[in-house]
C-alpha cells in the first residue's frame, strides 16, 4: 500500500470503528477518556484562576470563572457516566473565545492559557467521538473560531492568533488521528491475537475434555464390568465370594449406567481415596492417614487428581486380587513436603520388569495418572511382590503456553508495547506540529522554533533507535535529559521570553524528551532528574524577567507548567491505562476461565454419546440378573455369556479416545452387528476424520451392517492417507461385490475387489478429495 493511501486510511478511520473490542482496546478507550477529562478538568481550573488574577473580581471574571466551572461539570460527566462529549468539546471552544473576548492585551496570561486550553479541546473530537463528527466537528471549528474571534475582537482581527487556531486546530487534528491509529493497530492486533488464542484454547479443551473423558470412561468399563464379567468367565477363586460377586455386579450397573448419562452430572464427582477400592477376593488394610488428616488431603486435590488417584488405587488393588496370589494388600496414603504419596503394595508372586503390569496397570494406572499430573512408579520382581507408588505435588510449575506451543502476549509485554507507541506517537506529532507552527508563525523567518523542534527531534530519534534494548545507552540518557530544558529555552527565545506574541509560545513542543524518558527503563532517580531539571530551567528564566517584565514572567512561569503538565498527565494516563487494563484482563480471564469449564463439561458430556449408541442393555440385564441373584455365577452358561459379554465391552473400550467423530458411529456399528449377528472387528488408530466425513463413513457402515446375513465375519479400518481419511471393509465374498450399489451412495467409490475368498473395498466419503 502506497504512503499515500496509508495517510488517507489513517485519517479515514483511525480507530477502524471496531465495535467488538476486546479487553486491551476497550481498556485504551477507558484510559484515553479518564486522561482527556482529567487534562480538560485541570486546564480549566488553571485558566480560571488566571483570570482572575489578570482581571480580578470584576463581573467578566467572575462569568468566565462559572463559565469555566460549567465546562469542568462536563469533563466529569464525561469521566463518571460517559455522557456530554459533545457539550464539553463545544463549550470548552466557546469558553476560549470568551477569553479571547476578555484579555486585556494579546500578551495577557489569560489568553496564553486560553490557547492551551484550545489546543487540548482540539484532541478530543477524535478522541472521544464516533463516526463522521469525529471528523467534522474540529473541520467546522477551523472555521468557525477565527470567525468568532474575529466578530468579538475586530481590532485585533490581523494578529497572527486568529489564522493560526485554524492551522493549529487542524495540525493538532490530523496528528492526534495518525497518532492514535498506530496505538489503536496495536491494541486490535492483541486483541485478534488474544481472540485467536482462545479460540484455540476452546477447539483444544473441547478436543482435550471429549479424548480425556471417552478414555477415562473406557477405563472405567474395564476396571468395573469388564474386569467383573471377566473374572465370572474364568472362574476360580475370584467368584468364590458370590456374595461379593454380586455386590460387584451391582455397583458396575451404576459405573455403567454414569457412562450412558448425557447429563455429565457425575462429571465433578469428588470421590474419596478410598471410594473406587472395591476388592473381590483379597483383604486390603488401610495403614497412614485416616480420619480428619485424609479429608484435609482429599480436600485440597483438584476433582480431576482425586479421581484418579482413587481410581488408579482401585485398579491397582483388582490387580493384585487377580494376578498376586496375596491373601491381603496395603493401602498407604502419607503427606509428603510438597504434596501426598499413596502406595499401594502386596507380597505376592511379582512380575518381571520388562512386563510392566501388562495392559490394566498401562491404561487404568499409568495413563489415567500421566494425564492428571500424577508421579507413578512400579516396584515389582518375582517373588516379591508389587508396589505401585502414585505421587502428587499440590503446585506442579504453571505452563508458560498452551498444547500447540502458542502463547499470548502477557499483560505486562502488552502495556509496554502501549506505553512506548503513546510516547513516540505524542513525541512524533509534537515535532511536526512544531514544525508547521514554525512554519506559520514566524513565515520565511529562521526562528528558535525550528531549533526546538531539531533538538527534541534528535533527543527522541536516538531514544527510538534504542528502543529494543534493555537499557537505553548513558550519552542517549544524557541527551534526552538536556534536550528538554534547551528546547524549552528555544521556544521561549521564539516569543521574547513571553513579552512578543506569546500566544504563539509552543510551550509543549519541548516536552517530546521528557515523555520518553517516561517508559525508558531508568531508574526512577533518572526520570526525577530530568523533571527537576526542566522545572529549575523554567523557574530561573521567571527569576531573570520578573523584574523586567512581571507579565512576561507570569506568562513564563504557566508556559512551564504547561511543558511539565503533559509529560505529568501521559504518566497518569499510563498508570490508569495499566489499571484498567489489569482489570479488565482479569475480568476477561475469569469469564474464559468459567466459559473453559463449561466446554469442557459439555464436551465431556458430548463424548459419552458412544456408550449410548452401543446399547449396553445386555451388559446391565446381565450384571442386574446376577447381582438379584436371578442367575448364578458358577453356572457354565452365565460364565459363557459372561465372556460374550467381557468381548464386546473391550472392543468399545478399545476404540481409541482421540475418534471424536468415528467413536460414536464404531459404538453403534458394534451394536448393531451384536443384535444382527455380524461378527463386527474395528480397527482404527487416533486418527479422526471430519464431522462431515465420519457421518458419511458411519451410515455406508451401519447399511452394510444392516445388509449381510447373519453369522458374516466383517472388518472394517479407519486411517488416514494423502487424499484424506479412507475407510476399508472387508467380509467373504461375494458379500460385499453384491452391496457396491449399497457402498455407493452416497461415499464414492475407489476401489473393490475380490481377494481369494475375501471381498475388500476402499471408500472415501464426498469430503475427501480423489
Amino acid at each position: 500500500m502506497s504512503i499515500r493511501h496509508t495517510l488517507l486510511r489513517r485519517l479515514r478511520d483511525p480507530r477502524n470503528q471496531q465495535i467488538d473490542k476486546g479487553w486491551a482496546g476497550r481498556s485504551l478507550e477507558a484510559s484515553i477518556v479518564r486522561g482527556l477529562a482529567l487534562g480538560m478538568i485541570a486546564l480549566q481550573l488553571v485558566t480560571a484562576v488566571i483570570a482572575l488574577a489578570s482581571l480580578g473580581l470584576a463581573a467578566p471574571a467572575l462569568a468566565l470563572v462559572a463559565g469555566h466551572l460549567a465546562i469542568i461539570a462536563c469533563a466529569v460527566a464525561v469521566l463518571r457516566v460517559g455522557r456530554g462529549q459533545l457539550p464539553l468539546i463545544a463549550g470548552a471552544w466557546a469558553m476560549f473565545v470568551a477569553d479571547w473576548a476578555q484579555s486585556p492585551t494579546p500578551e495577557s496570561p489569560l489568553l496564553f492559557a486560553a490557547c492551551w486550553m484550545c489546543n487540548l479541546t482540539s484532541t478530543l473530537p477524535v478522541m472521544l467521538l464516533n463516526g463522521r463528527s469525529a471528523w467534522r466537528t474540529p473541520l467546522a471549528a477551523t472555521v468557525l473560531l477565527p470567525a468568532a474571534m474575529v466578530l468579538v475582537r475586530p481590532e485585533w482581527a490581523g494578529l497572527a492568533l486568529v489564522p493560526g487556531v485554524a492551522v493549529t486546530l487542524l495540525a493538532i487534528t490530523v496528528a492526534t488521528r495518525i497518532g492514535v491509529s498506530y496505538v489503536v493497530d496495536y491494541t486490535d492486533a492483541a486483541d485478534a491475537e488474544a481472540r485467536a488464542l482462545e479460540a484455540r484454547t476452546a477447539a483444544l479443551t473441547t478436543r482435550k475434555a471429549a479424548t480425556h473423558q471417552s478414555a477415562e470412561d473406557a477405563r472405567v468399563l474395564h476396571d468395573t464390568a469388564i474386569n467383573t464379567l471377566g473374572a465370572i468367565a474364568s472362574g476360580g477363586a475370584a467368584i468364590d465370594d458370590v456374595d461379593a460377586v454380586r455386590q460387584r455386579c451391582l455397583a458396575d450397573i451404576a459405573a455403567i449406567e454414569a457412562l450412558r448419562s448425557a447429563r455429565g452430572d457425575d462429571l465433578a464427582a469428588r470421590p474419596g481415596l478410598r471410594d473406587a477400592i472395591r476388592p473381590v477376593g483379597i483383604r486390603v488394610r488401610h495403614v497412614g492417614l485416616s480420619g480428619a488428616a485424609l479429608a484435609d488431603v482429599e480436600a485440597r486435590l483438584p476433582t480431576p487428581v482425586l479421581q484418579a488417584l482413587s481410581r488408579a488405587a482401585g485398579e491397582a488393588v483388582q490387580n493384585a486380587a487377580k494376578h498376586s496370589g496375596a491373601e491381603d494388600v496395603e493401602v498407604a496414603v502419607t503427606r509428603t513436603a510438597t504434596g501426598l504419596r499413596m502406595a499401594i503394595r502386596d507380597h505376592g508372586v511379582g512380575m518381571p520388569p520388562d512386563r510392566g503390569g501388562g495392559s490394566g496397570v498401562a491404561r487404568s494406572i499409568l495413563q489415567r495418572t500421566g494425564e492428571a499430573g500424577i508421579a507413578a512408579a512400579i516396584d515389582s520382581a518375582p517373588g516379591r511382590g508389587t508396589a505401585i507408588t502414585l505421587t502428587y505435588d499440590f503446585e506442579p510449575p504453571p505452563a508458560a503456553q498452551d498444547a500447540d506451543g502458542h502463547r499470548a502476549c502477557t499483560l505486562e509485554e502488552l502495556l509496554h508495547q502501549l506505553r512506548t507507541r503513546v510516547v513516540f506517537a505524542l513525541s512524533a506529532g509534537l515535532v511536526a506540529v512544531g514544525v508547521a507552527l514554525a512554519a506559520l508563525n514566524h513565515p520565511g523567518e529562521a526562528t528558535p522554533e525550528w531549533l526546538m523542534a531539531l533538538v527534541a527531534a534528535i533527543a527522541c530519534g536516538l531514544a527510538w533507535r534504542e528502543r529494543e534494548q534493555a537499557r537505553l545507552s548513558a550519552p542517549t540518557v544524557f541527551a534526552l535529559i538536556i534536550a528538554g530544558p534547551l528546547a524549552f529555552v528555544l521556544s521561549a527565545w521564539a516569543v521574547g521570553f513571553g513579552r512578543t506574541l506569546p500566544f504563539l509560545w509552543q510551550a509543549v513542543g519541548p516536552t517530546g524528551p521528557l515523555l520518553v524518558l517516561l517508559i525508558a527503563p531508568l531508574p526512577r532517580a533518572i526520570r526525577a532528574l530530568d523533571f527537576a531539571v526542566y522545572a529549575l530551567t523554567a523557574a530561573a528564566l521567571t527569576a531573570a524577567m520578573a523584574p523586567l517584565d512581571p507579565q512576561a514572567a507570569i506568562v513564563i512561569a504557566v508556559a512551564g507548567l504547561v511543558g511539565l503538565g503533559l509529560p505529568s498527565g501521559v504518566a497518569g494516563f499510563i498508570r490508569g491505562l495499566t489499571d484498567v487494563a489489569t482489570r479488565a484482563h482479569q475480568a476477561q480471564q475469569q469469564t474464559f476461565a468459567v466459559g473453559l469449564q463449561m466446554i469442557a463439561i459439555d464436551a465431556a458430556a458430548e463424548s459419552r454419546q458412544r456408550w449410548r449408541d452401543a446399547g449396553l442393555e445386555q451388559s446391565v440385564d446381565l450384571l442386574r440378573a446376577i447381582g438379584l441373584g436371578a442367575v448364578d455365577p458358577l453356572d457354565p452358561a452365565v460364565r459363557q455369556r459372561c465372556a460374550e459379554e467381557e468381548a464386546f465391552l473391550r472392543q468399545l473400550s478399545l476404540l481409541d479416545p482421540e475418534l471424536i467423530q468415528m467413536g460414536s458411529w464404531f459404538a453403534r456399528a458394534l451394536n448393531r452387528a451384536r443384535q444382527c449377528g455380524i461378527g463386527l472387528t474395528v480397527r482404527a488408530g487416533a486418527a479422526d476424520t471430519t464431522a462431515d466425513d465420519a457421518d458419511q463413513f458411519g451410515e455406508t457402515l451401519l447399511r452394510v451392517v444392516g445388509a449381510l446375513p447373519s453369522g458374516t465375519a466383517l472388518t472394517t479400518s479407519l486411517f488416514p492417507t494423502a487424499r484424506g481419511s479412507t475407510m476399508t471393509l472387508v467380509a467373504p465374498t461375494p458379500q460385499l461385490v453384491r452391496l457396491q450399489a449399497l457402498i455407493r451412495h452416497p461415499v464414492r467409490l475407489i476401489t473393490a475387489r475380490t481377494l481369494g475368498q475375501q471381498d475388500w473395498v476402499e471408500i472415501a466419503a464426498p469430503g475427501g478429495s480423489t
